[in-house]
């Protein structure tokens, strides 16, 4: 399917479905099909659902380098990164 196809489906299954394995499927392939903002989803997934944090950092750094100006990005990271830090202290 394409890219866009991929995307709006995973967005659908974490939103809607909370289908997190499917969403994750479908914001991987958007990614491998060159969608960007997949990349903000992929970790926002991760941050929001508390699965994978430590992998929401990758995906997060990779949307801010392909998409500079968009202040979502760095918000997005830093809230992962204290989300990181105050489970590390927990």
């Amino acid at each position: 399917g394409g890219v866009n196809a991929h995307f709006n489906l995973g967005v659908l299954l974490h939103t809607v479905r909370q289908d997190y394995d499917g969403a994750e499927f479908h914001f991987r392939r958007a990614i491998e099909l060159g969608n960007v903002n997949a990349h903000y989803r992929l970790a926002y997934l991760f941050y929001s659902t508390n699965r994978n944090l430590d992998e929401a950092v990758q995906p997060a750094r990779k949307f801010i380098k392909l998409n500079p100006s968009d202040p979502d990005g760095p918000n997005l990271l830093k809230d992962i990164l204290t989300k990181l830090v105050a489970q590390r202290r927990s």
